[in-house]
């Protein structure tokens, strides 16, 4: 839960400092992200950089797309639970982790390929895990549970 809480927290100042939050977003952006999600919901526009961001909500999927000045969708960024997961990645993931539960996803997909995050919980441990387009499973931190 703290590094949710610190994860946030850093997601938040990052883009609070680094967007311009009015952004004017060009006809080419709208017409590729009302094509592509056409059921966003609570839909904001920010601008990082050299890309166009759209935070918004599809059901209970938070996601951010980014897209360039073309209208080109160069990645996408979906946070999710367990139900949202590929079939194949969730029985390798419940495969390798038996006693754990899954209690959420971080998806990450650009024009090369899609990895997943997902966080893990046991009774005494929370554990960071990465799963790449090949279905590969690796480690990436184990935390003990402040509240275990």
């Amino acid at each position: 839960m703290k590094n949710l809480i610190l994860l946030a927290a850093l997601f938040l100042s990052i883009n609070a400092f680094a967007a311009d939050k009015n952004p004017t977003v060009s006809d080419r952006v709208l017409k590729t992200f009302n094509q592509l999600f056409a059921d966003a919901q609570d839909v904001h526009w920010s601008s990082i950089g050299k890309y166009t961001e759209a935070s918004f909500k599809n059901g209970d999927v938070r996601t951010r797309a980014f897209l360039d000045k073309k209208g080109v969708l160069v990645k996408t960024i979906r946070y999710y639970n367990e139900e949202g997961l590929p079939f194949d990645v969730l029985y390798k993931v419940k495969k390798a982790y038996t006693r754990h539960d899954i209690w959420g996803v971080v998806e990450v997909s650009d024009c090369k390929a899609t990895s997943y995050r997902i966080t893990l919980k046991d009774h005494k441990n929370w554990y960071h895990v990465d799963v790449d387009a090949q279905g590969d499973i690796m480690l990436y931190k184990k935390y003990k549970r402040a509240d275990a």
